[in-house]
């Protein structure tokens, strides 16, 4: 039996979903947080390619895990999966603080991003399960808009913590990291409460999976059920446009965090507050996007055109972006592409959702 139907208020006010998105955004406020200050460490100790290498440190593991973490998700209790990754992100996060040389914060980073990914998948996945079918697109609106709405708060956390006292632990934390250390220590704790909250709600176990009679293995039926999910996204056409229009958006959208430091400082001759700036506009974008489609979900009944169309926009800002030459118009263009961005996952994973068991 499905949960009723409610209103966007609603959804975060009681109930699982509500304490699985407060959780959820109390972590994602803390990621960013530990992301900014990451770029800001690897770029003082290796310039631009130190970020460009802690970059990828964050990005790889989703790529090459994220189909075996599904896997864990299908087999697992989910509510389990969600407090390991959290307590495991608690606990590791605070060693950026004392990462003196690039291929530390790169190991660090490689760990939280693995614990990332094994942690976000099963909170996707029970979606469906926790709010009315008609709630889902306002339920993943709510959900996009805690994971990319709360980058203001991390970009304008950094450039606030610039002005603070440094953090030298007795001169255990290195000399590049000492005016960015204390955002670490604060994403460990919004990772702790992440997980405490997330203890508090009912069992999610995932659905039973059918024992196999041959006796075959864990590692075999696990490899048995990604090929199963390959040669299911092959078929279904429509799906596999929308799968594939995600990765691609997200491998463009990338850019920014790959070059962006460099783009601001080289280009549009600003510090590293100008990129906080830019970054913020990028994130109250994506949020006026998550709201825009959740407001207009009942008209929106194509939910592939829907993402194609915001896609579209997510290339123009960023296209137009690139060409300015000020932070002014750099941040106005990057609004753009957030509300382009913002929309079209929130379609594209509605469109999932619905069509995907």
């Amino acid at each position: 039996m499905s949960p009723p139907e409610t209103s966007a208020f609603g959804l975060i006010r009681s109930g699982s979903f509500a304490r699985l998105w407060w959780a959820g955004a109390i972590g994602s406020a803390g990621d960013w947080i530990t992301i900014f200050a990451t770029l800001a460490v690897a770029s003082e100790i290796g310039g631009g390619t130190g970020t460009l290498v802690a970059l990828l440190s964050r990005i790889l593991p989703g790529l090459l895990f994220g189909a075996a973490a599904g896997v864990f998700a299908d087999r697992i209790d989910r509510k389990k999966l969600i407090v390991i990754a959290d307590v495991g992100r608690a606990a590791l996060v605070p060693f950026l603080a004392f990462a003196g040389d690039l291929w530390t914060i790169v190991l660090i980073n490689l760990g939280l991003e693995l614990l990332a990914v094994l942690g976000q998948t099963p909170r996707a996945a029970v979606i469906p399960a926790i709010v009315h079918p008609r709630n889902i697109v306002t339920a993943n609106s709510l959900t996009m808009g805690a994971a990319y709405g709360t980058i203001p708060l991390g970009a304008m956390f950094n450039f606030v913590i610039g002005f603070l006292p440094a953090v030298t632990l007795f001169g255990l934390v290195p000399a590049a990291n000492a005016s960015i250390a204390l955002a670490f220590f604060l994403d460990s704790l919004t990772f702790l409460l992440s997980g405490v909250i997330v203890m508090t709600l009912p069992s999610m176990a995932a659905p039973a999976v059918r024992e196999n009679d041959d006796g075959e293995g864990a590692l075999a039926r696990t490899w048995h059920d990604v090929r199963n999910g390959a040669t299911y996204l092959w078929r279904r056409k429509p799906i596999r446009r929308v799968i594939f229009g995600l990765a691609t958006a997200l491998f463009g959208g990338g850019t920014i965090t790959v070059i962006g430091l460099q783009f601001v400082d080289e280009v549009l001759a600003a510090d590293q507050r100008g990129f906080f700036a830019v970054v913020a506009a990028l994130g109250f974008g994506a949020a006026a996007g998550i709201a825009g489609v959740s407001l207009a979900s009942d008209r929106l009944a194509r939910r592939d055109l829907a993402f194609a169309v915001a896609t579209i926009f997510t290339g123009f800002g960023l296209a137009a972006g690139s060409l300015t030459s000020t932070v002014a118009g750099a941040a106005a263009w990057l609004a753009v592409f957030g509300f382009g961005a913002g929309a079209a996952y929130v379609m594209g994973f509605s469109y999932l959702h619905e069509e995907v068991d």
